[in-house]
């Protein structure tokens, strides 16, 4: 019983000290950048004239400094904001995946992702490509790789491809 709390408590020693020790491996770079927070796997945040971007333990940028603000998505994929309040998808590499071009992107399944952009919902996939244009009212789930979509008062089909039929 009372190996538990130490057991906790070394536990807790070691995650704080290899954040801390991982965190020096970035102060030889902190001329060039206003701020840097280490992140995980030997990279760190980095902050230079109000954008943010992500270096590894060499220096290297991986994302470059040209995004309001970055946040981790999901795998090695982060989503990015632009000063226009637009969101976009970028990857590990900093291979623009999908355009800032967004009001927002919401994480549907299957890789695909549902979008609203000048008050319009679509669908796209993780590669950016377009399925279902941002012309809809609204959208529902899908069953049987088929969706309704509604606009202005009108009901479609649309299949998983992007395909679509009007219904009567």
């Amino acid at each position: 019983m009372r190996s538990y709390p130490i057991l906790i408590l070394l536990t807790l020693i070691v995650v704080l000290s290899s954040c801390k020790s991982n965190q020096p491996k970035f102060e030889k770079f902190k001329d060039k950048y206003s701020n840097i927070v280490y992140y995980k796997d030997n990279l760190a945040w980095t902050y230079k004239e109000g954008k943010v971007g992500l270096i590894n333990s060499t220096g290297s940028e991986v994302i470059k400094n040209t995004f309001d603000n970055i946040t981790p998505f999901k795998d090695d994929l982060f989503w990015t904001y632009r000063d226009n309040g637009k969101k976009g998808i970028v990857d590990i590499k900093g291979k623009v995946l999908v355009e800032n071009i967004y009001d927002n992107i919401l994480e549907y399944k299957d890789n695909l992702l549902w979008t609203y952009k000048n008050g319009g919902k679509g669908l796209i996939d993780l590669t950016g490509k377009v399925i279902i244009d941002n012309v809809y009212d609204s959208i529902s789930n899908f069953n049987n790789n088929l969706t309704k979509a509604y606009r202005d008062g009108k009901e479609f089909i649309v299949d998983i491809k992007g395909n679509i039929s009007e219904r009567n």
